[in-house]
């Protein structure tokens, strides 16, 4: 049976996958990263192991020094507005959470939809004020991709009560949190989008290799990042992309 790829595998990092692996990576982090200092009443810091092809491996450390969060990240280069309703941070873990926001209609829509994002530095922006519009890159670490060639091969795929169009965003995280009641919604989605370009990357540090898939859906461009496991098909500009991923989102302010 072939592994599920986990978010680490998607960026190139498939050898942490286990405790002496990560508890290497997280000194190294720690001792060659980018530390960024929280400064709110919350303290501590985040530091950044980032590689020039885009893989990024964040690290949350409290006041004390102790571990609180690893979070992967892809450094895109997209810019998108959205417009940010809430932050809401987990309880469990204060160096994580959420945002839910709002995509801007399309030239062929009018209303806005929904969007939700976890971000690899949560505490450095969530003390900001909300509502507010911002500019961000976002990121689809792919769970699963399918590619159709054509439209009406992507059309006559689907046969079941719902039917996407070929550019389509469906926040399906905070779907299944509404129906489990959970206090912090999962930043998943489904993807519909039309391929604008594709790169398969080399990880620098790992020499493993993974895809970069640049998309356009509705009013957003995200780079989907995939496993190379997980793609069967040939990747043209033009074709139509249908992805479930989760989504990282990272703010236009220089970290």
């Amino acid at each position: 049976m072939t592994e599920r790829p986990t978010h680490l595998s998607t960026i190139g990092y498939s050898h942490i996958d286990n405790n002496i692996e990560f508890e290497k990576i997280c000194s190294n982090i720690l001792k060659t990263g980018y530390k960024y200092s929280i400064s709110n009443g919350t303290g501590g810091a985040y530091y950044k192991l980032s590689n020039p092809e885009g893989p990024e491996l964040w690290i949350g450390v409290n006041r004390n020094g102790e571990f609180e969060t690893f979070i992967p990240n892809f450094a895109s280069q997209n810019i998108n507005k959205v417009i940010i309703n809430e932050v809401i941070t987990n309880p469990d873990i204060p160096f994580e959470g959420v945002y839910v926001a709002k995509i801007f209609p399309s030239d062929n829509t009018k209303e806005f939809f929904p969007l939700i994002f976890e971000t690899p530095h949560h505490l450095l922006m969530a003390y900001d004020n909300y509502p507010k519009e911002v500019q961000l890159s976002l990121s689809a670490f792919a769970e699963n991709i399918k590619v159709f060639n054509s439209e009406e091969e992507f059309k006559l795929s689907q046969d079941g009560e719902i039917t996407f169009a070929t550019e389509s965003f469906f926040p399906v995280g905070q779907i299944i949190s509404d129906e489990m009641n959970s206090i912090v919604p999962e930043a998943t989605a489904h993807i519909n989008g039309i391929i604008k370009n594709a790169s398969l990357l080399t990880n620098s540090r790992t020499s493993e290799n993974f895809y970069n898939i640049t998309v356009s859906t509705l009013n957003l461009y995200i780079d989907i990042i995939a496993d190379t496991t997980l793609i069967k098909d040939t990747l043209q500009p033009g074709s139509i992309a249908s992805v479930n991923a989760w989504m990282v989102g990272k703010f236009n302010n220089g970290a």
